[in-house]
């Protein structure tokens, strides 16, 4: 199919309210785009799993062949089929997995030095009490300071 225009859109509080599902109007107006001959490409931090339950799930399988899903922050890239599968055009998720260990305990281990305790791990997130806390996503790694922390003095705040 040619194509007319190209739309590229984040999806978490872009076209959609944040970790909920299309509503079925948001759904209608993604697909009367779609029919228009628009390329759509959806950019999202969600894993392939919660852009299925919230995105393809919603749509029109017919509509499937002009959009182009980004997930886990441009980690994986696919289609989805009209029988509901999927075609992966890449998948680097992998690859960023076999980083995250080494990253943790890098992290882990500067705040130790810095004498400022050790980070507890517990499904997913981390926290160092009123200091950090570090989300562990499907492919990224947020690490938040709270507070005005000065990392080099040791974690006091300035």
């Amino acid at each position: 199919m040619k194509y007319k225009s190209l739309l590229i859109s984040d999806l978490d509080e872009t076209l959609q309210n944040a970790h909920k599902p299309l509503s079925k109007k948001q759904a209608r107006v993604i697909e009367g785009i779609l029919e228009k001959g628009t390329l759509l490409s959806i950019i999202s931090g969600a894993s392939v799993k919660s852009l299925y339950a919230r995105v393809v799930s919603k749509i029109n399988p017919i509509f499937f062949k002009s959009i182009v899903f980004y997930a886990n922050n441009g980690g994986v890239c696919f289609q989805a089929c009209e029988d509901l599968s999927f075609r992966y055009i890449y998948d680097h998720s992998t690859e960023f997995k076999n980083y995250k260990t080494d990253i943790l305990e890098i992290v882990s281990d500067y705040f130790i030095k810095k004498g400022m305790g050790e980070i507890e791990f517990a499904e997913g997130r981390a926290a160092l009490e009123g200091v950090v806390c570090i989300e562990d996503k499907e492919s990224q790694i947020t690490i938040v300071l709270k507070g005005n922390v000065d990392v080099a003095s040791n974690g006091k705040e300035i």
